[in-house]
């Protein structure tokens, strides 16, 4: 591998280089290549990468993701993915990235989530995943389950350095003949590269419980996946996690009197830490009030870190800035464009940027090499259909 160093060490100091350096380094020889491609390295490669000290840990130096898709036009061309480096006075692009699909009105792909340098792509009970760091996109096989999912997750499980779908599908009984409908998970595991479906995850599910909403608004963070959820009875609001390692759920009960019934909360990741997004409906969605969670799992650490007037055109609060701001979607005549809100002086910056009805912040962006040594997937211009491609 090196004339003058011995190969365990050309291996160790490759292992400590960024994902863009090792792209190119792959040309050097075909057993750079050979290595770099291998499983074992983009392994170990993920493995330093998430457990080391440098940069990639630290949430204040990595950039900002954002999303925007699913424009109002027939042919849609608004969907993008950008990078911004948020600093305490600027908010500046430092990057675009090609989005894998162009979507046909009606018939578009969702990025339901995006977790430790990967996007799942949906559409459909169709999956696929897309590693922007190396432009890299695989298609999922077919779920076993063929009735479509009405909730679905995507996350990291760090204790098998492995990426994981979670599909919720609920089977709806005859009730003239008394039957309760049940629920079925699958899931689906890159390192097995295959769907099952757990008997025992649908143990844990909660009978008591229901799931808000229809799959959008989860967020990964510390291995589970996280979903809104409320008990069907007295509809106080809670957090349901599916458990990436274990694949089991279990539950996080919010302080009571904290939510009124008619409070739409929404789960969400800032800064490394879990945050709920509660919007109070009096009879209209009139403000927004961020919590952010201060220790994982531990209830009690949720304080509220401000609330956000609706008014003036705002439709969504997106996310926290590293100076406190808060990331708006603002609506302006027939577009929408992102902005900041400053708590202190209660004022609306617009920061240049377009946005959709869709727009959704994805916490920071990281880089590996998964997907490196799969098939490439070339998809169609309507982001149906596509073909495995050679790696170029």
């Amino acid at each position: 591998m090196s004339d003058f160093l011995p190969d365990e060490i050309v291996v160790e100091i490759l292992l400590r280089l960024p994902t863009k350096s090792l792209i190119k380094f792959r040309s050097v020889s075909k057993s750079w290549n050979s290595l770099i491609t291998s499983p074992n390295f983009i392994n170990t490669h993920l493995t330093h990468s998430l457990t080391s000290n440098t940069y990639i840990n630290s949430y204040d130096n990595l950039p900002l993701m954002i999303v925007t898709q699913y424009g109002s036009t027939f042919y849609n061309e608004t969907e993008n993915c950008k990078l911004f480096l948020d600093s305490e006075d600027s908010f500046d692009e430092y990057k675009a990235l090609e989005f894998p699909i162009k979507s046909y009105y009606n018939h578009f792909f969702w990025a339901i989530e995006y977790a430790k340098g990967l996007f799942c792509l949906f559409k459909k009970d169709r999956f696929f995943l897309w590693n922007p760091s190396i432009r890299k996109s695989m298609a999922m096989p077919e779920p076993m389950i063929k009735t479509p999912a009405r909730y679905h997750g995507f996350g990291f499980d760090p204790r098998t350095n492995d990426y994981k779908v979670v599909r919720i599908v609920d089977f709806h009984r005859n009730k003239l003949f008394n039957e309760e409908p049940t629920t079925h998970i699958e899931v689906y595991s890159l390192n097995a590269g295959s769907w099952k479906i757990l008997s025992g995850a649908n143990n844990s599910f909660p009978d008591e419980i229901a799931i808000a909403f229809f799959g959008r608004f989860t967020s990964y963070l510390e291995g589970a996946i996280h979903f809104p959820a409320y008990m069907k009875i007295s509809k106080d609001p809670l957090i349901l996690s599916f458990d990436l390692s274990d694949e089991v759920f279990q539950t996080m009960l919010l302080p009571d009197g904290i939510f009124g019934l008619e409070t739409m909360v929404i789960t969400s990741v800032f800064g490394g830490l879990l945050s709920l997004l509660c919007y109070e409906f009096t009879p209209v969605y009139n403000s927004c009030s961020i919590w952010i969670m201060k220790e994982y799992g531990v209830v009690d650490s949720l304080y509220k870190q401000l609330t956000v007037d609706l008014s003036g055109g705002i439709t969504r609060v997106l996310g926290m800035r590293n100076n406190g701001h808060v990331l708006l979607n603002v609506k302006r005549a027939s577009d929408w464009v992102l902005s900041s809100y400053d708590p202190s002086d209660q004022q609306i910056k617009n920061l240049g940027t377009h946005a959709t009805e869709c727009t959704k912040v994805f916490d920071t962006y990281e880089e590996n090499l998964i997907l490196l040594n799969k098939p490439n997937y070339a998809f169609s211009r309507w982001g149906v259909s596509g073909r495995k491609r050679k790696d170029r």
